[in-house]
């Protein structure tokens, strides 16, 4: 559903997608809808993302956009299942608690010539669920149970054209991070920092590299189950180049993780073809590298062949 409720003011209730930031591939601010992660890297974002029911409230006066994001659905991410081949513990996960109080935000955004600067706010809920009691292997003793913290966020993006390139950046401080066997809570700060460039007839390059580092961090966070590191980076790349009256597009994204890709790897290189209105078709191939953790070493031996077929309406 959706109304103005004047000149200067939209009204939007039902199961939508809300996209906050400007990074396109490793936004920090972007949390309001969950995403399915069952196969890492396999799809892109903007269709990985899950609808959830909401209410959003838009205010536009001048340059500015007030919008206002209060969440009905408490839904969190598709991840592996157990069986699945990125599935890689021995026993079933815990019953998993999901939570009923309400989410909500909200996010300024100003337009103007040539450059946008976004503030947000948020109070949600972790979409990584977290395994919550005693981890004890010795003594037979293991979380009974998976909760999902809840998170307050706050952050700015910018986005500046200049020519043919276009320059994003994302900070986010995120309050209320719990770990297993951990009876405090953590903060992070998360940095995006992005360039495109469109300069190339019918192909755009793009590139973003992400930094979150976790504030008061203990080494005991290292050992399993966390397996946490203090500062995480992640690189991405893509390019498209476009064919045939940009019916054909031909596509790489690569993902680095950590330095130089030191904790792994992954590439999809693949075409895809408008066959119709509202009909695509495309396949292509998904690789993994491995690097120096046990997740990157199991999820080295699962490269694919894909093939999609979409169709919207």
């Amino acid at each position: 559903m959706s109304t103005s409720l004047g000149s200067d003011i939209d009204l939007k209730f039902g199961r939508q997608i809300k996209v906050w930031g400007k990074a396109d591939l490793l936004s920090v601010v972007d949390v309001l809808n969950p995403t399915d992660s069952r196969e890492p890297g396999l799809i892109d974002i903007d269709d990985s993302r899950l609808p959830v029911t909401m209410t959003q409230l838009d205010y536009y006066t001048g340059d500015w956009n007030l919008n206002l994001v209060v969440i009905h659905e408490i839904r969190f991410g598709k991840s592996p299942e157990f069986g699945s081949e990125f599935y890689f513990a021995d026993t079933e996960s815990p019953p998993e608690e999901i939570p009923t109080e309400t989410e909500y935000g909200a996010a300024l955004n100003g337009h103007f010539t040539g450059w946008d600067l976004s503030f947000y706010a948020a109070s949600v809920y972790n979409d990584q669920g977290r395994a919550d009691g005693s981890f004890q292997p010795m003594l037979n003793l293991f979380p009974d149970r998976v909760v999902h913290d809840r998170l307050q966020i706050v952050g700015t993006a910018f986005s500046a054209v200049e020519g043919s390139w276009i320059m994003r950046g994302e900070i986010a401080d995120v309050q209320g991070l719990r770990f297993t066997n951990f009876s405090k809570t953590f903060s992070r700060q998360d940095h995006v920092l992005g360039v495109e460039y469109s300069g190339i007839p019918d192909a755009a390059l793009s590139a973003e590299v992400s930094w979150e580092w976790i504030r008061e961090f203990e080494q005991a966070l290292e050992e399993v189950p966390n397996e946490q590191e203090q500062s995480t980076v992640t690189t991405a790349i893509r390019f498209q180049q476009d064919f045939l009256n940009q019916t054909l597009s031909f596509n790489v994204i690569a993902f680095q993780f950590g330095e130089f890709g030191s904790s792994g790897s992954s590439q999809r290189i693949g075409l895809d073809y408008d066959w119709a209105d509202g009909l695509n078709v495309g396949g292509g191939i998904l690789l993994y590298h491995e690097g120096d953790t046990s997740y990157s070493k199991r999820i080295a031996n699962n490269d694919r062949l894909f093939a999609d077929l979409k169709y919207s309406f």
